[in-house]
């Protein structure tokens, strides 16, 4: 009888442990998938053009713009002659405006977009230095802007600040204690494989990804088109405002070499904003 009783508990036992095993495994299963689900969607965002529902507006109570391909040529002349050649010629911006703010401000009275760009730029100047992050390329260094946030794209946007320059400049991080979620280089020649096909030749884009945390908010910076093996950091690092990440490359949906800059909102990095809007531009790295 006692025998018998051991070996029913022993069986039990085993019953018992293989459970726990099964239910083990199956926990290591969920946070595994958990995971990969957490770096998909910090990672995998295909950049360059996202929806208009992906949009964070300059300022909430303004409405976004859309769509903006008859202000799109005017306005980026007005960005390079008052943020890029601005600072180029004497090291200092004279104004900064978002789109959708100088076509609100044109439509409230504005004779021109010019004159809103100049009226909406003045509050920008003022607090530029209690933003966040410093320009991740030395702008003198740099061509042009070339492409800005939110600008139509067909039926998207583009979600991001393209600066052209030249193959190799340097590219920095913007701010102290960013933690380096992605750096993913497949492409290892300088050269874009745009063919009509983002999907595709997304695949061939080499970036890093640079999570930080302000004030109890995080934000994501991506630098996208990076030059071959030009990686200078690895998932993981912790890196400091003004170290050197990587350099400006034409890689992934690209028709030359310049830096992608791109910022990210919140835990889950859907929402896409202004890059400008954080940075103090008046500050770039040598």
């Amino acid at each position: 009888m006692k025998e018998l009783f051991k070996s029913k508990i022993l069986k039990f036992g085993v019953i018992g442990i293989i459970i726990a095993l099964f239910l083990l495994l199956f926990s290591g299963i969920i946070i595994i998938v958990s995971l990969l689900s957490i770096v998909s969607n910090i990672g995998s965002k295909q950049v360059d053009i996202i929806s208009s529902t992906n949009l964070e507006g300059d300022d909430p109570n303004v409405q976004m713009v859309k769509p903006n391909a008859i202000y799109s040529d005017e306005y980026l002349k007005l960005v390079n002659k008052y943020v890029f050649n601005a600072y180029k010629n004497k090291g200092q911006i004279d104004g900064y405006a978002s789109l959708d703010k100088v076509v609100n401000n044109l439509k409230s009275g504005s004779s021109s977009l010019e004159e809103a760009y100049l009226k909406e730029s003045a509050e920008f100047k003022i607090s530029s230095t209690l933003r966040p992050f410093s320009m991740p390329i030395n702008m003198k260094e740099a061509k042009y802007i070339s492409s800005y946030w939110s600008q139509e794209r067909g039926k998207e946007y583009h979600s991001g600040w393209d600066i052209s320059a030249n193959a190799n400049t340097n590219v920095y991080a913007p701010a102290d204690n960013g933690t380096v979620v992605v750096a993913n280089f497949p492409s290892k020649t300088n050269s874009g494989a745009w063919n009509g096909n983002t999907s595709s030749c997304y695949k061939m884009n080499n970036e890093i990804h640079i999570k930080y945390n302000f004030n109890g908010r995080d934000y994501l910076v991506v630098f996208a088109h990076l030059y071959p093996n030009s990686s200078k950091v690895r998932v993981g690092d912790v890196v400091k405002k003004g170290q050197k990440v990587a350099e400006v490359g034409t890689t992934g949906c690209s028709t030359g070499n310049h830096l992608h800059i791109e910022l990210r909102l919140d835990s889950d990095y859907k929402k896409h904003t202004d890059f400008f809007k954080y940075a103090d531009l008046n500050s770039t790295f040598s």
